[in-house]
């Protein structure tokens, strides 16, 4: 009759898993959901999670080849698709002395600054086109030069 009074455990295991899988579904945790959507205006906060989280995301999202200067006015690269290493900068922070700060600059630009314990910081420029969120260029800076 009704499986909820019947000894047997698998159709509750049944629906059990069907809640489950229902719920990791509405999950709002799910950072790709608002991009396959097209013409979707991407959040940033939803963007820099999948940038971060999801290497293969994270290389349709640069725009190679990526302008990465050290020392403003002293060198300049440019980082070709083949040449970049998966980057996430949610792992390092946690690393001893980092710290990473989200800053708007405008409507259309974010800066997202990581500070590292030699003394240094990397600002990662990021501007929406289209929609989407592209990370723009790197700038590597010493504290000492920044004053």
């Amino acid at each position: 009759m009704a499986c909820w009074l019947s000894d047997d455990p698998r159709p509750s295991v049944n629906v059990l898993t069907l809640l489950v899988a229902w719920l990791l579904w509405l999950s709002p945790n799910a950072p790709t959901q608002s991009f396959t959507q097209p013409g979707t205006d991407e959040n940033f906060r939803l963007f820099f999670d999948a940038f971060n989280q999801d290497a293969e995301f994270q290389l349709t999202r640069i725009a190679f080849p990526v302008l990465r200067k050290t020392e403003p006015g002293r060198n300049e690269t440019w980082i070709q698709r083949s040449d970049w290493p998966y980057l996430n900068l949610f792992a390092e922070p946690r690393q001893a002395g980092r710290t990473l700060q989200v800053q708007r600059l405008g409507r259309r630009t974010y800066r997202v600054t990581q500070t590292k314990a030699s003394g240094s910081r990397v600002h990662y420029d990021f501007r929406k086109e289209d929609g989407k969120w592209w990370l723009q260029q790197i700038i590597e800076v010493s504290l000492l030069a920044e004053k």
